[in-house]
């Protein structure tokens, strides 16, 4: 059976034709699908989340354009209203929403792209890396276009009481903060993508994936 995805469909239909596609990689991630079915993605159209998908089927596309894009990322972030100046800085800002661990930031279609700092994270509190000092997120972003997330609630806890990211599940979402030099990034640049801890395409054994586009996965 072929079945269709398109940014105008609808969930409810059957999925059948283009004028009764699907419309949510949620909702075809969970879809009873049989193996040799085909999933057709509509070309020229974005589709955000994460696709699980099925045991012996093809994900590909339909229609004329550029690929299908699949994004792991939730949203476009690049409005004014998504990012706040932090108080008692000049070019720190903070996600107004809370995010997954953000691996990287792209700005504008992939024209710039963050780079994340990483600290360490020892006895429940964030020291650069390498030294003693406290890391200070206002002051030790060194670079414009700087993440960095503070999502010490996803850190687990080892026997030795030292902490760590915990990469492989738990409640990894926190604060995500940015240093942009030239001012509120959302009103410098038309896209910005986080690359949220997640992969965008979970696949199953005899999955066959095919012109797609997929991006802005922060997940390895």
């Amino acid at each position: 059976t072929v079945y269709f995805v398109s940014e105008n469909g609808c969930d409810s239909a059957d999925g059948l034709s283009p004028k009764t596609a699907f419309r949510s990689l949620e909702h075809i991630s969970k879809f009873n699908f049989k193996p040799g079915d085909t999933i057709l993605f509509a070309r020229g159209e974005t589709f955000r989340g994460q696709l699980l998908c099925h045991e012996g089927v093809t994900y590909s596309a339909y229609g004329k354009g550029p690929k299908p894009k699949i994004f792991a990322s939730k949203e476009n972030s690049a409005f004014e209203s998504c990012w706040s100046l932090v108080e008692g800085t000049e070019n720190i800002y903070r996600y107004t929403r809370e995010v997954c661990d953000c691996g990287t930031a792209v700005f504008d279609s992939g024209n710039a792209h963050s780079i994340k700092e990483i600290p360490s994270y020892i006895d429940g509190r964030f020291y650069i890396r390498g030294t003693d000092i406290p890391f200070d997120f206002k002051k030790h972003i060194r670079y414009d276009l700087g993440i960095f997330c503070d999502c010490a609630s996803s850190l687990r806890t080892l026997e030795n009481g030292r902490q760590v990211p915990d990469m492989y599940g738990g409640n990894n979402s926190g604060t995500l903060y940015l240093r942009c030099d030239k001012g509120n990034p959302g009103k410098i640049f038309s896209s910005i993508e986080l690359s949220r801890r997640i992969n965008a395409i979970i696949p199953k054994n005899g999955v066959t994936i095919d012109n797609l586009c997929i991006k802005y996965a922060g997940a390895h």
